[in-house]
């Protein structure tokens, strides 16, 4: 009899360990609004707030480059010109997935849809912009414009990273003084 109060607390103490262990891990995850949703509407809350938070992100990015390539003003002009572009990109892309029409197939899913797609190629540009902010490895020399890891470790944030000299130019010494 004694062993078996025994083991009935180990059962007991177990069940509520294991109970207790099971609140605070669904204490600790709160559900996603995703989790939630249970109408369309609110898929589409869902899928509008994960658009907005992709944007949020590769505005951030975007803004980061910015600051730290301001030495290279031709380079801003080009990212500029480029971000123009991708957003041009990014519309014709979502009326190709999802053209227009007279209304008589709106509504459902669509919009959640559209959402959806704006935020998987927003966060595939957010990536191409990490590529500036990531750096290029030392000897890599098809980087581009991307600054090497180095120099993105050591310039301060807007400040002129070190280039390579240009080729050859390390071979020319200047003339003797007197000689031309």
């Amino acid at each position: 009899m004694n062993g078996m109060m025994r083991n009935m607390r180990w059962v007991v103490s177990v069940a509520v360990g294991l109970g207790v262990s099971a609140g605070v891990w669904a204490a600790e995850k709160p559900k996603s609004c995703w989790d939630k949703a249970q109408t369309q509407d609110e898929l589409k809350r869902c899928a509008d707030a994960d658009y907005a938070a992709a944007d949020r992100e590769l505005s951030r990015a975007y803004q980061e480059v910015l600051q730290k390539y301001a030495d290279v003003p031709g380079f801003i002009a080009k990212l500029k010109g480029a971000q123009a572009a991708w957003g041009k990109y990014r519309d014709a892309e979502i009326q190709a997935l999802f053209p227009p029409t007279d209304g008589t197939k709106d509504g459902g899913a669509a919009p959640m849809c559209v959402a959806n797609a704006k935020t998987r190629l927003t966060e595939e540009r957010t990536r191409q912009l990490r590529r500036w902010l990531d750096g290029r490895d030392d000897g890599d020399v098809c980087g581009g414009s991307i600054k090497t890891k180095t120099a993105l470790k050591t310039a301060p944030k807007g400040a002129a990273a070190p280039r390579p000299p240009a080729k050859g130019a390390a071979a020319k010494a200047p003339p003797p003084k007197g000689r031309k």
